[in-house]
């Protein structure tokens, strides 16, 4: 979100009229109506709108949504879940090509300038192709293969020198050397394409050397709209759904120990709470800091006291049990969330977590 626009998720939960604020408003009855569609109920799933969103700095930029409903168990809605990719660049292509296109009609007075004007459009369309990270795969009506450029083979660790053009779009992925992790699915998915032409999709390809790619589906057509072939994309966003989970990790966790932070321990904690109201049930929580933390910190020094920390949290970990979740609320305090426990649980873990840390030999500078 906050690459895209500049915003943090934070800022945009408190903006009034959010997420349409962000839209172009232009575009924005449009998406306000297809919003307001989205989470009637019973809401229906949508892929493929697109329209321009705003950048904090002013900017804007060409979006790509995709929606489905979120229900929970009882079928009632709890609103609607939506990815939206950036094809600002994509767009640039597309108007890039109706622009080429008007330039030749122009030229048409002119045989040579017409031929002139199409092979230089040609050429700095190939090498827009050529010099794009993305790879792009145009394939007939009849499943054969007319261009690929260089990122495709790249993508897909075919050889440098390997012409695909005429061959199917089975034969190329057969002669890959990176591999769907799942291939059946994978080919399921391509018979699919293949089978309905009129349709835009994107879908996510996990490979064997793990890595992420997705692929973006386009029908192409001519001029008069006849269905001629199709458009694949593909990107590797393996690097981006990386920095995504660092970043979440980050948000979640306590730097020095690993721990779970406050953040999350609110939410944990909301959730038991809600969890066990919803079920009739209990949940347990258990605090508890360390007496005289303070006391190493001054006598020995903060490296001291974060080694300490460090110990506790990890023997601390070692007693809870796999559904309960330890929490490093700050300095010397900690706490333990149990879902769905009663009193004599939760007096039992204190009673261990009492045990096992007073056990620790913990020394420094020869005391102990």
């Amino acid at each position: 979100v906050q690459r895209m626009t500049g915003y943090s998720p934070e800022e945009c939960l408190v903006m009034p009229d959010f997420p349409l604020c962000l839209i172009h408003p232009d575009d924005r009855d449009e998406a306000r109506w297809l919003l307001r569609d989205a989470l009637r109920v019973p809401g229906e799933s949508g892929e493929g709108y697109q329209f321009r969103m705003l950048r904090r700095d002013g900017g804007e930029f060409w979006a790509l949504a995709n929606w489905q409903p979120v229900q929970d168990e009882t079928g009632k809605s709890l609103g609607v879940r939506a990815s939206i990719r950036d094809i600002t660049d994509l767009k640039r292509i597309e108007e890039s090509m109706l622009l080429s296109l008007r330039q030749l009609k122009i030229s048409e007075t002119s045989a040579r300038a017409y031929l002139e004007s199409a092979e230089q459009e040609r050429a700095r369309l190939m090498a827009l192709l050529s010099a794009m990270n993305l790879g792009i795969l145009f394939i007939t009506e009849d499943q054969r293969i007319v261009y690929h450029n260089p990122a495709f083979l790249r993508i897909w660790r075919l050889p440098e020198d390997c012409d695909l053009v005429g061959r199917s779009a089975t034969h190329a992925f057969d002669q890959a050397e990176s591999r769907p992790h799942r291939m059946e699915d994978f080919s399921a998915h391509l018979r699919e394409a293949l089978a309905t032409p009129e349709r835009s999709d994107s879908y996510e390809i996990v490979l064997d050397d793990g890595r992420i790619l997705t692929q973006l589906h386009y029908p192409v057509r001519d001029k008069a709209g006849h269905f001629i072939g199709y458009l694949w994309i593909y990107e590797d966003v393996t690097q981006e759904r990386q920095t995504a989970e660092q970043l979440l990790y980050l948000a979640e966790r306590d730097s020095l120990t690993g721990l779970y932070n406050r953040h999350r321990f609110h939410d944990e904690l909301n959730r038991a709470i809600a969890e066990a109201s919803r079920h009739h049930a209990t949940c347990a929580l258990l605090f508890f800091d360390l007496d005289e933390f303070k006391a190493i910190n001054d006598h020995f020094g903060h490296a001291a006291g974060d080694a300490l920390l460090i110990r506790v949290a990890s023997e601390a970990a070692g007693t809870v049990r796999r559904h309960e979740s330890l929490f490093r609320l700050g300095g010397d305090e900690f706490a333990v969330i149990m879902p769905f426990a009663d009193q004599n649980e939760a007096q039992a873990l204190a009673e261990r977590l009492v045990r096992a840390i007073a056990q620790i030999p913990f020394q420094f500078e020869t005391h102990t």
